[in-house]
C-alpha cells in the first residue's frame, strides 16, 4: 500500500482473539457514525496474515457483528480486492506500516494499549496534531510493537474495538483544540 491519501492515524491489533474480534476491532477503528474515517487504516495481526484495511478505500463494510465477521472471511477467501482491503504476510508488519507513513515509523508518534485490562490509563496519552498515530493493540503485553521503545503504553478496561473507538475521539478531540480526555473517559 503506498501513501496517496494523508493518514493521519494507523490502528494495530497484534492479537485478536478470533475472527469477531478482529472484525469488532475493524470496525470500532474505521467507522464513525454514517461514515468512514477515510484517514484511517487498520492492520489486523491474524495467525497467519496480516489484513489491511485504509478507511478511503474501504467497501461494504457494515457495523453489526454478524456482517463484519462475513466481511472478514470473505477477504481472508481471496475477495479483499473488491472490498478494499489487503493482505500481506504477518512477518511484513514494519514494512507494511512504512509503506502506509511512506517514512520510517520513528517518524510517527507511537503508543502501546494493552486492553481488557481491570484498569484504565487511556488518558495517559496525550494526542498531539501534526505527526501521524500509530496505536498498536493487543490483549496480552507480550505481544509487542515492531518496534523497540513505545514512548507510551497504557491499559483498558475495554476490549480493542472500543479503545480504537475511544482513541480516534481523543485524537479528534486534540485536533479540534480540545481537552482530549474529559472526565467523561
Amino acid at each position: 500500500m503506498s501513501r496517496e491519501e494523508n493518514y493521519s492515524r494507523i490502528h494495530v491489533y497484534l492479537d485478536p482473539k478470533d475472527l469477531r474480534d478482529a472484525a469488532g476491532f475493524i470496525v470500532g477503528s474505521l467507522l464513525i457514525s454514517r461514515n468512514v474515517r477515510r484517514d484511517t487504516v487498520t492492520i489486523v495481526a491474524l495467525k497467519h496474515a496480516l489484513v489491511i484495511v485504509a478507511g478511503d478505500s474501504v467497501r461494504q463494510l457494515r457495523p453489526d457483528e454478524e456482517s463484519s465477521t462475513g466481511w472478514i472471511r470473505a477477504v481472508l477467501r481471496g475477495k479483499h480486492k473488491g472490498l478494499g482491503a489487503q493482505l500481506a504476510p504477518r512477518g511484513e508488519l514494519r514494512a507494511a506500516i512504512e509503506g502506509i507513513l511512506g517514512a520510517r515509523i520513528a517518524d510517527a508518534e507511537s503508543v502501546f494499549i494493552v486492553v481488557n485490562r481491570g484498569v484504565n490509563t487511556l488518558c495517559r496519552i496525550k494526542p498531539r496534531p501534526g505527526k501521524p498515530y500509530i496505536a498498536y493493540y493487543a490483549r496480552n503485553a507480550n505481544h509487542k510493537p515492531p518496534e523497540r521503545d513505545v514512548p507510551v503504553t497504557v491499559e483498558t478496561w475495554l476490549p480493542a474495538g472500543y479503545a480504537a473507538s475511544t482513541f480516534n475521539i481523543m485524537i479528534d478531540r486534540a485536533m479540534a483544540g480540545l481537552e482530549p480526555c474529559p472526565e467523561i473517559f
